[in-house]
C-alpha cells in the first residue's frame, strides 16, 4: 500500500515530453509519483514530495539542462541518490532520461556514466521503448528508497535558517560528497583513510556557506 514504482522529477518546462513518458507507463501498469503542481525553484520541499520519494522504488529524473538550475529537483536527485548508494548503488534507484545532445550537464558523475536513455523528439516510438525499458528495470526493484533516507542533522542550539538564494553551486556540492565518500570505494578510486575536505578561496566567495549548504 502507497508503493509507487517511480518519482517523477523533472523541470515544469518540460511538462508536455514528460506527460508522455508518464502515460506511456500508466499504460504499462507502472504505478507513477507525478506532481503536476509548480514548486517555485526557492520553495520548500512539500511533506508530499517527501512522502512520495520514500514510498517509490526508484527516481526518473528528466535531466534537461534547466534541471540543475531548480533547488526542489536538486533535492529529489540527491536524497535519492543518497538512499540509492545506501541501499545498492546509484545506478539501480536513479533513471535518467536526457532530452540533450549530450551527457555534460548530469550530476553526479556516476549517473553521466551509466547507460542513461536518451529522447530528442516527442516521437511516440521513441518513448514506448524508453517505457519498456524502465518498467523492464523496476519490476526487478524491491523495497523503498525511504529504507535509505536519513534524517536530517541535528543542529545545536537551532537550526539555522535556509539560505533561499542559495542556488548554482551543485558541482561544488557533488564535489565535495564524491571526496567525503571516496573511501567507501577504495577499490576503484584508491583513496583510504577518513574522507576529507577542504574548502578554500578568497574572502567572501561563499565558502562557509557552501559548506554549510552541503
Amino acid at each position: 500500500v502507497g508503493l509507487f514504482d517511480v518519482f517523477v522529477s523533472y523541470r515544469r518546462t518540460d511538462t508536455d515530453m514528460v506527460r508522455l513518458l508518464v502515460d506511456s507507463l500508466r499504460r504499462r501498469e507502472l504505478s507513477v509519483w507525478f506532481d503536476e503542481t509548480a514548486i517555485p525553484d526557492f520553495g520548500g520541499i512539500t511533506d508530499s514530495v517527501r512522502q512520495g520519494l520514500a514510498e517509490s522504488k526508484a527516481l526518473l529524473v528528466f535531466y534537461s539542462s534547466s534541471y540543475p538550475q531548480s533547488s526542489p529537483c536538486q533535492w529529489e536527485l540527491t536524497s535519492a541518490v543518497l538512499a540509492s548508494a545506501r541501499l545498492c548503488g546509484p545506478r539501480r534507484r536513479v533513471l535518467v532520461v536526457n532530452p540533450e545532445p549530450g551527457p555534460g550537464h548530469i550530476e553526479p558523475v556516476e549517473l553521466r556514466d551509466a547507460l542513461y536513455m536518451t529522447v530528442s523528439t516527442q516521437d511516440a516510438d521513441q518513448i514506448e521503448v524508453i517505457a519498456d525499458s524502465i518498467a523492464s528495470h523496476v519490476d526487478r526493484l524491491h523495497g523503498r528508497l525511504g529504507a535509505g533516507i536519513v534524517s536530517p542533522a541535528l543542529w545545536l542550539p537551532a537550526k539555522p535558517s535556509a539560505a533561499t538564494r542559495f542556488v548554482g553551486r551543485w558541482k561544488e556540492m557533488w564535489r565535495i560528497h564524491s571526496a567525503l565518500h571516496a573511501p567507501e570505494t577504495v577499490t576503484t578510486h584508491g583513496t583510504v583513510g577518513q574522507g576529507a575536505v577542504q574548502v578554500r578561496g578568497l574572502g567572501g566567495i561563499g565558502k562557509s556557506l557552501l559548506a554549510r549548504e552541503y
